[in-house]
Order: C-alpha cells, then structure tokens, then sequence
C-alpha cells in the first residue's frame, strides 16, 4: 500500500509539473498508457484487499462448519468455542460419515443441521 501510495504521489506531482508546460492534448497513446496504469493500480489494490480479507480464513467462530475451533467439555465432551480462546481441536472437514475423515481426525462432532460429521483435529496453534 505504501508503494502504491508513493507512485499516486509521483503521477500527481508529474501532472502538475506538466500541467505548467504548454503542449497539446494528450495523445490517444499516452490517454491509454494512463487508462492501464490506473487499472493496473484498481487490480493490485482489490488483489490486496482480498489477501488481506482472507489472511486468517482458515478459522471461523461459525458452529459445525470446517475452521471452526472446540474444546473439551464435562462428561468426555467438546463444546464450540472462538478460535481467538483457549481450544484443543479444530474441524479439518465435514463429511458425510467418521469413516470418511482424515487420519490426523482425533474425534468427531455430529452435525445438527444436516447429519453431516465434522472431523477434528488436535490444534496446531491454541
């Protein structure tokens, strides 16, 4: 972002300079080497945008979705916590049936909406 700013800062500063020199309209060429620069600007800071947006995507406090983080619970139970507390496991997927979870799957969670599974994982990171 601190680049694209600086290269804002640059063009305005050339187009004021030039605004002071008398010349001629400006040339379809230079109108489209503008045009694309302008449009390359718009793509790298929408590029940008999205990666940042999805820099930590891979947890989610959405309930019985993959992302999503538990923890132990009384009576040999997990409970559905924030990814941001405390958390021993985390859904790696959501099948149809255990048999179809990943072999890293340390248990499993059954799904209330749908009669999905989610498979959990121990937590990489608490």
């Amino acid at each position: 972002m601190l680049v694209g700013a600086l290269m804002w800062w640059r063009i305005l500063r050339a187009y004021l300079a030039l605004r002071k020199v008398p010349a001629g309209a400006i040339s379809p060429r230079g109108l489209a080497a503008a045009a694309l620069a302008v449009a390359g600007c718009l793509l790298l800071g929408g590029l940008a945008g999205v990666a940042l947006l999805e820099a930590d995507s891979r947890h989610t406090d959405a309930p019985e979705a993959t992302g999503s983080c538990w923890r132990e619970a009384a009576g040999g139970r997990v409970e559905h916590v924030t990814c941001s507390s405390s958390h021993e496991y985390e859904a790696i997927a959501e099948v149809a049936s255990d048999t179809l979870c990943p072999p890293e799957t340390a248990g499993t969670v059954v799904a209330t909406g749908g009669g999905m599974v989610l498979c959990l994982a121990a937590a990489l990171a608490p």
